[in-house]
């Protein structure tokens, strides 16, 4: 994304997520979000969840492809999965992840008060000029 603009990232960061409490809507994953904001990383941050049955997005259609490929034949290494994401889509760099952020250890006891999460559907971030985080949600 930061090569689209001059090797900087632009000032919003707007997502659009799966509306899945374990993976995408979890209280780490929401601290984080409001740590980008206060690194100064994104002056905003915007996070859309999709509403139950409405989840048939073009990042299904990106997975549906690599599956009919994975349909053919079996990956079992990383390097043979890499191949398939390439022979599904020849435009799209793929490359392995060898280290992971530990975020629960990261981020440590800053999600600990974030409570009522699982039912909105829109959340934004920023921050005020006091410089402390502010957490909106609809």
């Amino acid at each position: 994304v930061a090569m689209k603009y001059d090797n900087r990232l632009p000032p919003i960061l707007f997502l659009q997520m799966d509306n899945c409490w374990r993976e995408c809507k979890n209280k780490f994953l929401l601290a984080f979000l409001g740590y980008l904001v206060l690194r100064g990383i994104f002056k905003e941050v915007e996070v859309g969840y999709l509403l139950v049955g409405h989840t048939h997005e073009d990042v299904d259609q990106f997975f549906s492809r690599i599956a009919s490929t994975l349909c053919k034949r079996d990956a079992t290494t990383v390097q043979e999965l890499i191949h398939a994401i390439n022979q599904s889509y020849p435009n799209v760099q793929t490359s392995e992840i060898d280290a992971m952020l530990d975020i629960k250890a990261f981020l440590g006891d800053v999600s600990n008060n974030l409570e009522q999460h699982s039912c909105p559907h829109s959340f934004r971030f920023t921050k005020g000029l006091d410089g402390k985080l502010i957490f909106e949600y609809k």
